[in-house]
């Protein structure tokens, strides 16, 4: 199976780096990729956008911010039930907290190597399997 992915990452090199790892442990993948938050609301708030199978993004981002991403995904109908995977490097208690607040978000931290990408990959391989 072919899967859709939106990933809305600023840093070019972690953008491949997930795209590699996702190669390498097999998933088959399509990525409609945006570098910053705003591009992302145009994409979320736009009907016509093809539902993804999973939302990846940075929590600090250009423009607008990954909180506020949450908050429009999650006032989107057509986005309802659908698995987010967010990830950052910067992890305080009101971010967490806030991410808590969203049923099905998932938190990770951003990757610092080679392994951590792995990780992430096989996260996302599950949550594919079982959305």
């Amino acid at each position: 199976m072919k899967y859709r992915l939106t990933v809305v990452e600023d840093n070019a090199a972690d953008l491949f780096l997930l795209k590699d790892v996702l190669g390498r442990i097999g998933i088959s993948f399509e990525i409609d990729s945006f570098s910053d938050g705003e591009k992302a609301r145009t994409y979320i708030q736009q009907g016509e956008a093809p539902r993804p199978d999973l939302f990846l993004f940075d929590l600090n981002l250009p423009f607008i911010g990954g909180l506020e991403l949450l908050q429009l995904l999650s006032h989107e109908p057509r986005f309802a039930g659908l698995p987010v995977l967010v990830w950052s490097s910067a992890q305080s208690k009101q971010d967490l907290a806030a991410i808590a607040e969203f049923p099905a978000v998932e938190f990770i931290p951003k990757p610092m190597d080679l392994g951590g990408f792995l990780q992430i990959g096989h996260k996302i391989h599950e949550m594919l399997q079982y959305r």
